[in-house]
């Protein structure tokens, strides 16, 4: 086994880790994943793959079919940055002046119509 920070291992803890390479359009990943028997139970440890958002488990080892059962999970890929798009309006100011004057209109078309009755 590997050496990870998230494994420890006590007396009589049986571990295998699986060294995995996983491959998108452009780049190759390595994972390895854990599969720790502590206290006669199974404990899979998964390995993750922040770039691709997946998460790789070892569900079981057959040794009689000298094959391993694996999982994988998809998950959020983690990115490293936000993408932030700021725009400007210059005439603003034009716009609210236009709507001032629209709404000095309205009023003054409301006392022409009281004073007219």
């Amino acid at each position: 086994v590997v050496e990870r920070k998230d494994v420890v291992l006590q007396n009589g803890d049986v571990a295998a880790s699986i060294k995995c390479k996983i491959y998108n359009a452009t780049n190759s990943f390595m994972a390895e994943p854990v599969y720790l028997i502590r206290n006669s139970m199974a404990v899979p440890i998964e390995a993750k793959v922040n770039e691709l958002g997946i998460r790789i488990f070892v569900n079981q080892i057959i040794p009689t079919e000298n094959s391993v059962e694996f999982a994988i999970a998809e998950t959020e890929p983690v990115v490293d940055y936000i993408t932030l798009k700021a725009l400007e309006f210059p005439y603003i100011n034009l716009l609210w002046i236009g709507t001032i004057i629209v709404m000095l209109g309205f009023i003054i078309s409301i006392f022409k119509r009281i004073k007219a009755k």
